[in-house]
């Protein structure tokens, strides 16, 4: 006999994510604590990516491939930005206990062009566009950064905002662990 727990919700989300076209590109909001079972049963986990959900990080896919995100239902912060970001995508509620998805079909633009920049940071990361929002004295800003090459090492997003002097006002370091750009 073998005595295995086996992981239905897990093959569920695997069977429904195998059901999109085999170029789509999967994100699991939050990654879940184990793959096998839905790499089981998508059969190709070269597919299969994850993000934490909360805000700072949001990985948009690669240019003209679908994408479908796969987000628990506590994760309603990611549901809002990413239907923010992709007011096209396709949203289901609930097709496996827990999670909701969100469907980018390939011809859904990836970037807002809003500041569309070709800034190259080293050999291996641009800087393809951004955003900056003045709110409530608040200043909220949005970098879209992408991969020129296949990054080596693990990069850290850094922005300071400067004054007309040069002077540091504010500054941001954000460790990419939970998506290392590697």
């Amino acid at each position: 006999t073998l005595n295995q727990t086996f992981a239905v919700t897990e093959w569920r989300l695997g069977q429904h994510a195998a059901a999109y076209p085999p170029e789509t590109l999967l994100y699991f909001v939050p990654p879940p604590e184990s793959t096998s079972t839905i790499q089981f049963a998508l059969q190709n986990s070269q597919r299969l990516w994850a993000y934490q959900g909360d805000g700072t990080v949001l990985p948009l896919g690669r240019v003209q491939t679908p994408v479908l995100y796969l987000v628990q239902t506590e994760q309603s912060l990611a549901l809002t930005q990413l239907l923010e970001v992709y007011p096209e995508a396709t949203v289901s509620d609930a097709p496996v206990d827990g999670y909701s998805t969100v469907y980018v079909p390939a011809f859904v633009p990836r970037l807002p062009q809003s500041q569309p920049t070709d800034v190259l940071l080293g050999a291996d990361i641009a800087l393809v566009d951004w955003q900056m929002v003045n709110e409530d004295e608040e200043l909220q800003v949005t970098l879209y950064w992408q991969a020129a090459a296949s990054p080596a090492q693990d990069y850290v997003a850094y922005v300071q905002l400067l004054d007309e002097a040069g002077q540091v006002l504010a500054q941001s370091e954000q460790h990419l662990s939970a998506y290392p750009t590697h």
